[in-house]
């Protein structure tokens, strides 16, 4: 019994290691290092930007070439464009969320896979507004919505003093979310 518990353990361990390693060498994105390095967040929260700050990598955006390696990344560059099209400056990437600024605001923006409108409920959120169809969730620290496939995240930040659009003012995001193509 002790032989077939030490073998299992051994192959689970030499698993784990082939899992990484696939994981680390699966992207050529030179960014899978630095994301390695970026703090855990839930897909609903920005990493903080005094860890880490990126640039995602030329050649493989939706604006540059028209394909993304992947998914989150086509999402992730989708976030940036939805904010300057909808006349926000880009300041910095955190590693997992645009700060965007201007009209008096500074904030996060990112993007996930869509989830469910109904798991919202369950989370906290509650529909506070209605925007061209749109329904617009907030918990009362971020803003949420679907378009295309993904659900667009906003929050106050990076410092304490940020201000997030008001959801009155979050028309030319949710219209830039509806008309920019993702990836």
């Amino acid at each position: 019994m002790r032989t077939v518990l030490t073998w299992i353990a051994v192959a689970s361990v030499g698993a784990i290691g082939a899992a990484a390693t696939w994981d680390a060498l699966r992207s050529p994105d030179p960014r899978s290092c630095a994301r390695a390095l970026a703090p855990r967040t839930t897909a609903s929260e920005p990493a903080p930007t005094d860890r880490i700050t990126l640039s995602p990598p030329t050649g493989t955006t939706t604006s540059e070439s028209g394909a993304c390696a992947n998914a989150d990344e086509c999402r992730e560059e989708w976030s940036r464009a939805v904010a300057e099209d909808a006349d926000f400056k880009i300041a910095e990437y955190t590693g997992s969320a645009w700060v965007a600024e201007g009209h008096g605001r500074s904030f996060y923006i990112w993007a996930t896979e869509a989830t469910p409108t109904r798991p919202f409920a369950y989370e906290g959120y509650r529909i506070i507004r209605r925007i061209g169809g749109v329904r617009i969730f907030t918990d009362n620290v971020r803003l949420a919505w679907r378009a295309q496939g993904a659900t667009v995240w906003v929050q106050a930040g990076p410092t304490e003093e940020s201000v997030a659009p008001k959801p009155s003012e979050l028309r030319r995001l949710v219209r830039a979310s509806k008309t920019i193509a993702i990836g």
